[in-house]
């Protein structure tokens, strides 16, 4: 029997890890989780607009805000994003 490399390998070797590299992998075995509540990344992805233009928008009501902070960090409900995304500006 061949000794497991890793058992002995310290967290450092291995890198951080985090509960993202789990979901976020698209060759990972099973059904696509999906988020809860979005960040800048997965709204810029889903809208195609530029951060600042986005920002601009909350600005002037014609997006929707975000319904969570943590730190400085937004957070936005995928179905607020959608919504507004088909024309249903909110």
């Amino acid at each position: 029997m061949t000794p497991d490399p890793r058992r002995n390998a310290t967290v450092a070797d291995r890198g951080p890890i985090r509960l993202a590299d789990t979901i976020d992998r698209p060759d990972a075995p099973g059904p696509a989780i999906e988020r809860l509540l979005w960040g800048w990344r997965e709204v810029l992805a889903a809208t195609g607009i530029a951060r600042r233009s986005i920002e601009r928008e909350i600005a002037a009501n014609r997006f929707p805000r975000p319904i969570r902070r943590v730190g400085r960090r937004p957070f936005w409900r995928p179905i607020d994003i959608v919504r507004w995304s088909e024309g249903g500006r909110s």
